[in-house]
This record gives C-alpha cells, structure tokens and sequence, in this order.
C-alpha cells in the first residue's frame, strides 16, 4: 500500500555542511513506513508518514525478571484489519527478593583445628556451608 510523506522544512542559510535530521512515522496496519533525508546544517524537518489502510491491534506484554531482579518487558503485536488504531504498550514489572537465612557450621577434628568457614544462600534462601579446617596434630611423647 502506498505510503505519503509530507515533507515541511524550514532552512537556514549556512555554510556547506550535512546533517541527518530524525524521522517520526506513524504506523498505521502492516505497511512499513521509512523516511531518511539529508539536509545542510541548520535545518528543521519535519516528516509524517502515514499507511493508507487501517487495522486493529492487540498487544500481549510479558514480564521476565532475572536473577538479579532486573525486569525486562518484551511486546509482540499482531495486526488484523478494518479499525482505526493506534498501539501503544507500557509495561512495569517489581520484583522484591529479601535473603535471609540463618547458618551454623560446625567442623569438628579430633585435634586443634583452625577451620574457615563460607557462608551462602541460594536465590531461594537455602543455606549452603563450606568449611575448610586446618589440623595441627600434637604429638605425645611416653616417658620411661
């Protein structure tokens, strides 16, 4: 379907020189919708692309959280025709994680030990605890 574009600027006398200027399109139904122009400097353009058709169109929004509870919104459109529409999707998502969770290691060595031990939690609070110890074994003299 034919795409049109008007085009309005209002340009300032200048020294040679080029600048892109941004393109804001409006889509409307599937018809892609491009505009890219080059202009001397000290330009303002102004582009409206319209598609001459109309369409409906549902959004779905899902909501994907990573590890580290950063939240991502990702929207898929699907178009179908016969209504004016214009879509817009705007997604929040919180994501609250509190650890908590309580450990005791105990290592123990039938001699002195020094033991350093680690603590972790997993994502869903299970506490993991690594010890790594140290023996020093005393020896034991018999005297006659």
């Amino acid at each position: 379907m034919p795409d049109t574009d008007i085009v309005s600027t209002a340009r300032a006398a200048s020294a040679p020189c080029t600048c892109t200027c941004a393109c804001t399109c409006t889509y409307v139904c599937t018809c892609a919708c491009t505009c890219t122009c080059t202009y001397a400097c000290s330009c303002t353009c102004t582009y409206v692309c319209t598609c001459a058709c109309t369409c409906t169109c549902v959004c779905t929004c899902t909501y994907v959280c990573t590890f580290s509870c950063t939240c991502t919104c990702t929207c898929t459109c699907t178009y179908a025709c016969t209504c004016a529409c214009t879509f817009a999707c705007t997604c929040s998502c919180t994501c609250t994680c509190t650890y908590a969770c309580a450990c005791t290691c105990v290592c123990t060595c039938a001699c002195t030990c020094t033991c350093a031990c680690i603590y972790t939690c997993t994502f869903v609070c299970i506490c993991i605890c690594t010890c790594t110890c140290t023996c020093i074994f005393q020896a034991m003299f018999i005297t006659p």
